[in-house]
C-alpha cells in the first residue's frame, strides 16, 4: 500500500497540472492500485519497479500495468484500445491544460500505430506504457501519464 501511494505520488507530479487535478488523479490511482495489486498478484517489489520506471521484470508487474489500462477503460478484456475512453478519462487535462492534453493524445496515437498487438495482454500495455514514457520523454514531457 505505501509504495502505492509513493507511485501515485510520482505519477501526478507532473508540474504543469493543478493540485486539485492531480489530488484527484492521486486517488483514483491509489484506489485502482490497490485492486490491481490484488487481483493480479503483484508484490511491493513489481510496484517498486514501476515506481522507479523501470520495465517489471515479472510478468505480475506487467500485468498490473494491463490493470491500470482495463481499470481505466483504455483497454478492453480483448486488448483493444478505446478512444473513446481514452479521450474522456482526459477531459479533466484537457480543461486543465490543452497543451498538454494536445500532447499526450499525440503521444497515444503514435504509440497506438507502433506498438504490435500483442496476445499476452499484460506484454502489450507494458510495451504502450514504454513507447509512452519514450516519447513523452522526446518531445520535454519530463513525467508520464504512461
Amino acid at each position: 500500500m505505501k509504495l502505492l501511494v509513493i507511485f501515485a505520488t510520482l505519477v501526478v507530479s507532473i508540474n504543469c497540472l493543478s493540485q486539485q487535478l492531480k489530488e484527484s488523479i492521486m486517488t483514483k490511482l491509489e484506489e485502482t492500485g490497490e485492486k490491481c495489486m490484488s487481483k493480479v498478484g503483484a508484490s511491493d517489489d513489481d510496484v517498486a519497479e514501476l515506481i522507479a520506471r523501470k520495465r517489471p521484470s515479472r510478468h505480475e508487474g506487467m500485468c498490473m500495468v494491463h490493470c491500470f489500462y482495463e481499470e481505466f477503460k483504455i483497454m478492453d478484456a480483448e486488448g483493444n484500445l478505446s478512444r473513446e475512453e481514452s479521450l474522456k478519462l482526459l477531459e479533466p487535462v484537457k480543461a486543465d491544460d490543452p497543451d498538454l492534453y494536445g500532447k499526450v493524445i499525440v503521444i497515444a496515437k503514435k504509440c497506438k500505430e507502433a506498438v504490435p498487438k500483442d496476445s499476452d495482454l499484460c506484454l502489450y500495455a507494458t510495451n504502450l506504457s514504454e513507447c509512452g514514457v519514450k516519447e513523452s520523454k522526446a518531445i520535454g514531457i519530463e513525467e508520464s501519464f504512461f
